[in-house]
């Protein structure tokens, strides 16, 4: 079992949006309509769940929210990083990291505090609108502002199309949980 659950994260780790080079996406159970039933019976989708769910209620972020981009950037991999030097489950790069006073990014509350106040940050910047503030976590706030909305690169308009996926996902399988 522990094999299967080994080469699963492996064929789910997602793919790096930061590079300039476009990339597809690896095919992931959770984000692929077919395969769904399936990915409601595994337990990536329970991780870090208590700390998520305390964290995202004291920023006033949704947790789904959270959890959709923890999926997104880390299959919940909190020694997750990438070849931008992005870190843990919530890829912080390190100068973002060292702007929330996150002392170690691969602790996995410290990296979910850290993008959840980072997050809650972009929510406010953008007046609430969550496709911008994606877009942002994303592409950087800078882009958002220079395009006036979701910048014109296909990886981030499929980050933010797999996100708000995913986030209608687990606000499903919150909503059960509790």
């Amino acid at each position: 079992m522990k094999g299967f659950l080994f080469a699963l994260l492996l064929a789910i780790t997602p793919v790096t949006f930061a590079t300039t080079e476009v990339q597809e996406p690896v095919s992931c159970y959770a984000c692929n309509e077919r395969l769904l039933e399936r990915w409601q019976q595994e337990k990536l989708h329970r991780r870090f769940t208590n700390d998520i769910v305390n964290i995202s209620e004291q920023y006033g972020v949704d947790p789904a929210l959270v959890k959709a981009i923890i999926h997104s950037e880390s299959s919940f991999n909190p020694r997750a990083l990438s070849s931008l030097g992005a870190q843990g489950l919530m890829q912080l790069m390190p100068d973002t990291a060292e702007w929330l006073k996150v002392k170690n990014p691969f602790d996995p509350r410290q990296n979910i505090r850290g993008g959840v106040k980072y997050l809650s940050y972009l929510l406010k910047r953008f007046d609430g609108d969550v496709v911008r503030a994606v877009a942002a976590y994303n592409a950087g706030p800078g882009n958002v502002n220079k395009y006036k909305g979701v910048p014109p690169f296909k990886e981030t308009k499929h980050y933010l199309d797999r996100v708000l996926t995913l986030k209608d996902r687990y606000t499903v399988l919150l909503k059960d949980s509790v």
